[in-house]
């Protein structure tokens, strides 16, 4: 199946810049506790395959540093979870922000599905279809001609009740629900995936933390609102943040 570009697009872009400048990327892995010394910070990490999101731990994997400054760049839940090992108050504060999350299927249907390009459900009392928006790949520029591929977002609602369905599960479901919603056939192939952190249902309120004494930083999409121009202007006010206190 073929979505392009593909989500992981933008950051492969840059990290592919970052490291021609020089910078030591470090990918796959989970950053598990932080550690403040008299000489920086210190950051413990494991492989991301041997410890699950937003877990922590002061034992085992590596210990990387000392380093000037932390940033993290986390959802709030999992942010608040690391902050909380260096015992910040800014630990507090990202708990407040609420994420709601989010089932999402990639379908391809071998004959293109009647109707608009863009469906989206409002969200009301008392609705009954758990999709909250659908897209037709095809439309979008550059997309490959032939099979007519989709991606289903579930509501937030359906998603927080179904949270810890299968991705087989999850799929099956939506898929049934939008073929009700537009009669189309049965797609030839369904690819189903949760984002326990998708949307942004209540703000921080503030573009981004910082803490010049401690060198201590956080940004998010969280911090702003539920859109990835909110990320970005979230991450730019921390680096502003970082530039004019150094």
């Amino acid at each position: 199946m073929s979505f392009r570009p593909g989500m992981s697009a933008l950051p492969a872009a840059m990290a592919e810049q970052a490291g021609l400048a020089g910078a030591d990327l470090r990918t796959a892995r989970h950053a598990a506790f932080l550690h403040r010394t008299d000489t920086g910070w210190q950051v413990r990490h494991l492989d991301a395959a041997d410890i699950l999101p937003s877990c922590t731990t002061r034992e085992g994997g590596d210990l990387s540093g000392p380093f000037g400054a932390v940033l993290v760049a986390l959802p709030g839940h999992q942010a608040a979870s690391l902050l909380a090992t260096a015992g910040h108050c800014f630990a507090d504060t990202a708990s407040t922000a609420v994420m709601a999350p989010c089932w999402a299927v990639m379908a391809r249907f071998a004959e293109p599905v009647d109707g608009c390009d863009v469906r989206q459900s409002a969200p009301s009392p008392g609705a009954t279809s758990p999709i909250a928006w659908a897209a037709r790949e095809g439309s979008r520029p550059g997309a490959e001609p032939g099979a007519d591929h989709w991606v289903l977002h579930a509501s937030a609602d359906w998603s927080r009740v179904h949270l810890e369905d299968s991705p087989e599960a999850a799929g099956a479901a939506l898929i049934t629900a939008f073929r009700a919603e537009t009669g189309s056939a049965a797609p030839d192939l369904v690819l189903a995936h949760r984002w326990r952190h998708a949307l942004v249902e209540t703000p921080l309120g503030q573009a981004c933390l910082w803490d010049d004494a401690a060198r201590l930083g956080v940004c998010g999409d969280w911090c702003l609102g539920g859109r990835i121009e909110a990320a970005h202007d979230s991450g730019t006010a921390l680096a502003r943040a970082v530039l004019g206190a150094a």
